[in-house]
Order: structure tokens, then C-alpha cells, then sequence
């Protein structure tokens, strides 16, 4: 009796549980990378760090100014399209990972009998 009710739960909510968890852990790593935002403010400047062009117009300190907004900006693109890709990896992994894991999910109760029996089988032979 007590088999039959594993198996009712197993296969109703144990089952919606398991697949809300394969789709919410992807999605949660993508918010914890922040893939969204980083993606927004590809081409933002690092720490919002912007040097001031001044008052007055020296053609040699706008250059020197540009060049180093410029940089900034560069530098916080690499780092964001680093991060966007650790971000994107992390989460394919956990989305396969969670997929196993829903697929064992489903033949958990044939196996348990069988890791039982060979268990038994190594114990006695």
C-alpha cells in the first residue's frame, strides 16, 4: 500500500516539482549572472568610470579624454561578455543537469528495486 501511494505521489507532484526545478534553476543562474542586465549595458563604461572633458577645448586633452572613455568602455565590454559567457555556460550545464536528473527521475522507481537486488546480490555472492 505503502509502495502505491510513493508511486502516485512520485509520478504527480514529485514529477511537477522535478520539471518546475529543471526550467527554475537555468533561469536562476541567468539572474545570478545577471545575463539580462549585462546584456542591456554591453557597451557601458567600467564602474561608470568617465573622465570629464572640462571647460574650454584643448585639442589635446579632448583626445586624451576620449581615448581614455573609450578604454573604459572597452574594458567593461570585455568583462561583461566574459560574464554574459560564464553565465550562458553555467546555465546550459545546470539545464542538462537538471534534465538528467528529470529522466532518472521518471525510472527511479525501476531502479531502486534493482540497486536493492544487487545490493543484496554483492552483499551474499
Amino acid at each position: 500500500m505503502f509502495f502505491l501511494l510513493y508511486l502516485r505521489w512520485h509520478y504527480t507532484a514529485g514529477l511537477r516539482t522535478a520539471a518546475f526545478n529543471a526550467l527554475a534553476y537555468p533561469m536562476a543562474f541567468l539572474e545570478y549572472f545577471s545575463v539580462p542586465h549585462l546584456s542591456r549595458t554591453l557597451f557601458s563604461t567600467w564602474h561608470h568610470d568617465l573622465m570629464s572633458y572640462g571647460r574650454g577645448f584643448d585639442p589635446a586633452d579632448f583626445l586624451w579624454v576620449l581615448a581614455g572613455n573609450i578604454l573604459s568602455r572597452i574594458i567593461g565590454s570585455i568583462v561583461r561578455v566574459i560574464t554574459i559567457a560564464i553565465g550562458i555556460f553555467v546555465s546550459a550545464a545546470a539545464f542538462f543537469a537538471r534534465a538528467l536528473f528529470l529522466f532518472l527521475w521518471i525510472f527511479l522507481p525501476v531502479l531502486i528495486p534493482f540497486f536493492f537486488l544487487r545490493g543484496l546480490l554483492l552483499l551474499f555472492f
